[in-house]
């Protein structure tokens, strides 16, 4: 089916369609804003003052495990 087609189908269809389309479009741009807000948290320096004792802190522990 061409755009062009789906021009021409009642409105009722065009509607029901779309609402139909509508969750994947929702659920595509939920994930897009996930990830570039994962991106943008990882590639940020840490901006906390302890954070070089976490960093120690963490890496202690998981070569003592």
């Amino acid at each position: 089916m061409s755009p062009r087609d789906f021009l021409h189908l009642p409105p009722a269809v065009m509607i029901l369609v779309m609402v139909m389309f509508w969750p994947a479009i929702w659920a595509g741009t939920l994930m897009t804003a996930a990830l570039a807000g994962d991106v943008i948290r990882q590639t940020r320096k840490p901006t906390s003052p302890a954070w070089p004792t976490l960093a120690r802190g963490r890496a202690t522990r998981d070569v003592v495990r």
